[in-house]
């Protein structure tokens, strides 16, 4: 039997200070006027007849623009940038849904560019830390229940825009320096730019808050705003965060204002009664709204605080508005702790001021802007995150009614877990949630609370590490009742079973938004331990039911699916996982039966990577007649690769690429280097292969991977791992480990301390690989070629997939059948790059030819290696530097050669079989 476990968890959150601040507001629309675009580039800069760069703004700064864009909506914002307690513990996002605040938009601080061309990070971390994973997690989950969230850049770090270019007014007005200078500017921008608009590719965030709190000519700003409006598209939000004193002219400041600028008894931070830098951006936002570039500006998040202005009464705001702003463009700023500067206001305070100045504009000029608060982790509904929860995915649906859905849907148990409601709440939601069950016929199990689940009579519990042990929970349930039990380890696998357990939870898989507080993550490689263990146990273990949790979704469940087992080459049938436990994909989704039932259709079919491969391969008895057999299948695939001329899609470094690419189309592949992965899209749906090389590794580039990755699994397209160096470095290890868990690779191929590396992050221990691995190249063998064949063939057995280990003899095996190749040449060892070509190569015999990954590898090895030797014997060769182009030569010709015969593989090729590998003493179970 399949399980397909729906888990429904309910929290309760504290409430929002936010809410109170909300009022209703009355919107007008008005439309924006615009004055002819102008572009920054080399139109100024012709070598005919000079044209000056003209005067962008010719009206004078201090004349504050009365321009709106069209309606936007109620607006309720938040910055976050305190993202984790004093301890460590995380700041969950999550309660600004679950208690409704009504918080429109929320905007995480901050990013910063740093001198170093493509450092990026968000405060003092890279964005893509393991401690930010919940924050990039929950802020998917605040999009689909339609919260905008947006990054910031810049704030009081100073430097990013610093960074993105200056202004040709600082070098005069002579046509060669401005020229010069301009393109200078230019360069500079795109080299900063990029990897912002890469993370904000990444992180699908919905805009970008522009918060300049250091002096930069206002070309640096529209530069910016053309170039996020031009890759974003006009969905994309882009607001401002000026101090309010930079919307109004001085002397209205000085006159008027600071009068009415009283330091507030709760501040704590001292502040100067009158700012030395009324307007910390250098420029005039007057004059920014009165441009063309005023309308791609959504709204300005003013600062009504810190000296520059204060959210008392209404004075400050009324007098952006008189000097000719429009209130639907201006939110009020303010603090949510009086320990975060000057002008911290009183909720109560700001309950009837924001309430004032929403009856003051009604129906003025689009109404009141709304509010926007610094910072979430000093509001009352932030904490830190103690307790998993799903009432946010949940949403304002009933529970019942969402659990009916899905049991249409085909889901085959439901476990229902609450960890705060009262016992009477929860026996009440437990029996309406029971009685669909039955009219289905499906299992109710309660989560921990064996009492409850007697209350209400259901078919039984599941219990966690925490929770009674399942021994006592069988003596108070009988052995009628379902008892699963969690469990993330060896012993505990053990001791649940001994103790009655009918299946286990296994996990957690990946980080989830219900899934937390985990003790381990142990991913793909800490499952098949566990499964392995119970494969290799008695009866009741190996009979035991098995489901994982965690991060299981439909993207993934096919491929989780393929990967959940601990087979050995002699174990025609191991134990793998019986089903998945899911929450958010189907709780979350809009419709959850459609959801559950695409879920349980993926469950139970085989994914796209392995339709074409899964007809069964036989040997023949006498090795003989089985390479005599092999030989004439590899030549049938040198031929079709050469018919069908696959796309070799190729993510490798820039030392590879131009070989990488005429080797592809010696042996007749179309090559493609491209490293962007949201190109693999595309490129996957058309037929090819794909080759993944590790030669440099950096957090955008495994970003990248994983998108391409997916793509392919998807298509069913043919990957190549190519783990170059992977045993290197740290950084190496994890990033192999990270690959291993979040996708299939068709072939891995790599040297013997590369796929050592990849044998221990696959889950086995390697007792005598005590020399790390220096660089790229593959070094001293440590191991017989009977060890090599024995940890190869158990390790693709183990993957399910191929596994190549190049050397002077190489050894290939799909974890039943195992050869050794003998091919080749010295020279390949001797240029830079070789090893990753026949990667190239590979993906495109893998992608022509998709019956038989085994042979379709071996054919792809021998054309690459027979071509070697053909290339150093012949007499313009005289060393590696000339055997490049020779060896692309011969790769065509030799091609040419086995498809019309004249190169006869049963006379080249140096290929046995091995049998009868057993584990040599190289590995064991990690």
């Amino acid at each position: 039997m399949t399980f397909f476990i729906i888990n429904v968890l309910v929290a309760a959150i504290l409430t929002s200070f936010i809410t109170a601040a909300q009022q209703p507001r009355c919107r007008l629309e008005i439309e924006h006027t615009s004055v002819p675009e102008l572009d920054f580039d080399e139109r100024y800069c012709t070598d005919s007849v000079y044209h000056p760069v003209p005067t962008l703004y010719p009206s004078s700064p201090q004349e504050p623009a009365n321009l709106i864009l069209p309606q936007t909506g109620s607006r309720l914002v938040l910055y976050h940038q305190t993202f984790h307690d004093s301890d460590g513990n995380y700041h969950s996002l999550l309660p600004l849904l679950t208690d409704h605040t009504g918080v429109t938009h929320i905007i995480i601080a901050a990013i910063h560019l740093n001198q170093e061309p493509g450092e990026i990070t968000l405060n003092e971390d890279n964005p893509f830390n393991q401690k930010f994973s919940s924050l990039w997690s929950e802020v998917k989950h605040l999009q689909q229940y339609g919260v905008k969230v947006l990054g910031m850049l810049g704030g009081a770090a100073k430097g990013s825009y610093k960074l993105l270019g200056g202004s040709s007014s600082d070098v005069g007005t002579h046509r060669i320096l401005i020229c010069l200078h301009l393109k200078l500017t230019l360069k500079k921008f795109e080299k900063y730019y990029t990897p912002l608009r890469d993370l904000l590719l990444t992180t699908a965030l919905d805009g970008l808050d522009i918060d300049i709190e250091e002096e930069i000519p206002i070309e640096t700003v529209t530069r910016l705003i053309s170039r996020l409006r031009t890759d974003f598209g006009t969905n994309f939000l882009i607001t401002l965060a000026p101090v309010a004193s930079a919307l109004i002219p001085n002397p209205f400041i000085l006159e008027v204002l600071y009068p009415l600028n009283p330091q507030p008894k709760c501040s704590t931070a001292p502040s100067p009664v009158y700012p030395t830098l009324p307007n910390l951006s250098g420029f005039s936002y007057a004059e920014l709204e009165r441009s063309v570039y005023g309308a791609e500006i959504a709204w300005y998040n003013t600062q009504f605080y810190g000296g520059w202005g204060n959210a008392l009464s209404t004075a400050w705001y009324d007098a952006v508005i008189e000097v000719g702003w429009s209130p639907e463009r201006i939110v009020l700023g303010v603090l949510t702790d009086p320990q975060s500067g000057a002008g911290y206001v009183p909720i109560e305070t700001l309950v009837n001021v924001s309430a004032a100045l929403n009856e003051k504009y009604r129906g003025y000029n689009g109404g009141f802007g709304g509010v926007m608060g610094w910072e979430y982790v000093h509001s009352l509904s932030s904490r830190t995150h103690q307790e998993d929860s799903t009432e946010a995915i949940l949403g304002s649906r009933d529970l019942v009614d969402v659990v009916e859905q899905a049991l249409a849907g085909g889901v085959t148990i439901v476990q229902y877990r609450d960890k705060t409601s009262d016992t009477g709440a929860l026996i009440s939601i437990a029996k309406a949630l029971h009685e669909k069950c039955k009219a289905h016929g499906i299992p109710l199990l309660i989560n921990d609370r064996v009492d409850v689940a007697l209350a209400v009579g259901c078919e039984g519990v599941h219990l966690g590490q925490d929770d009674m042990n399942v021994a006592e929970a069988r003596r108070i349930l009988g052995t009628s009742k379902i008892i699963g039990a969690t469990v993330s380890s060896i012993d505990e696998a053990r001791i649940a079973v001994e103790r009655g357990a009918d299946y286990l939870g296994i996990g957690t898989l990946y980080a989830t938004n219900t899934k937390k507080n985990t003790k381990e993550i142990i991913g793909i490689p800490g499952i098949r331990k566990i499964l392995s263990y119970l494969d290799q146990g008695n009866e009741t273990e190996r009979s035991v039911g098995t489901v994982c949790i965690g991060g299981v979704n439909a993207s993934n469940v096919q491929r989780i699916k393929h990967q959940l087992l601990a087979p050995t080459p002699a174990n025609a049938h191991p134990k793998t996982i019986d089903g998945v436990a899911v929450v958010s994909a189907i709780i979350g989704a809009s419709d959850p039966q459609a959801a559950s039932s695409h879920l349980s259709t993926l469950l139970t079919s085989s994914p796209p990577f392995a339709l074409a491969s899964t007809a069964p391969h036989f040997t023949h008895e006498n090795p003989e007649n089985e390479i005599a057999s092999l030989l004439t299948k590899a030549a049938k695939c040198t031929k079709k690769v050469r018919e069908t001329s696959p796309l070799s899609h190729n993510m490798t470094n820039l030392v590879v690429q131009n070989l990488a690419a005429n080797v592809a189309l010696a042996i007749g592949a179309s090559p493609i280097m491209a490293n962007y992965g949201a190109e693999a899209g595309d490129l996957s749906k058309l037929g090819g292969g794909l080759v993944i090389n590790m030669g440099t590794v950096t957090p955008d580039g495994l970003k990248n991977y994983q998108a391409a990755i997916e793509a392919y699994n998807a298509a069913g397209g043919p990957i190549i791992l190519d783990p170059v160096g992977a045993g290197a470095t740290s950084v190496r290890r994890e990033a192999l480990t990270s690959l291993l868990g979040r996708g299939y690779f068709d072939l891995i191929k790599g040297n013997e301390k590369e796929i050592l590396a990849v044998a221990t992050a696959s889950g086995l221990r390697i007792p005598d690989a005590t020399t790390q691995q220096r660089g790229v190249d593959s070094g001293t063998a440590l191991f017989t070629l009977a060890q090599k064949a024995s940890l190869v063939t158990h390790l693709a057995a183990r993957e399910r997939n191929v596994v190549l280990m190049t050397g002077a003899t190489d050894v290939l095996s799909d974890g039943s059948r195992t050869y050794a190749i003998s091919n080749g040449h010295g020279y390949l060892a001797r240029v830079t790059g070789t090893g990753c070509t026949l990667g190239t190569t590979l993906s495109a015999y893998l992608a022509s030819n998709r019956g038989d990954k085994l042979v379709a590898a071996l054919a792809g090895v021998l054309h690459f290696e027979i071509a070697a030797e053909d290339a150093a014997e012949r007499g313009d060769v005289r060393g590696a530097g000339t055997f490049v182009p020779a060896f692309i030569d011969e790769l065509w010709n030799v091609g040419e050669g086995i498809g019309n015969g004249a190169v006869e593989l049963a006379r080249r090729a140096k290929v046995v079989c091995v049998r009868g590998v057993d584990g040599q003493g190289v590995f064991e179970e990690a």
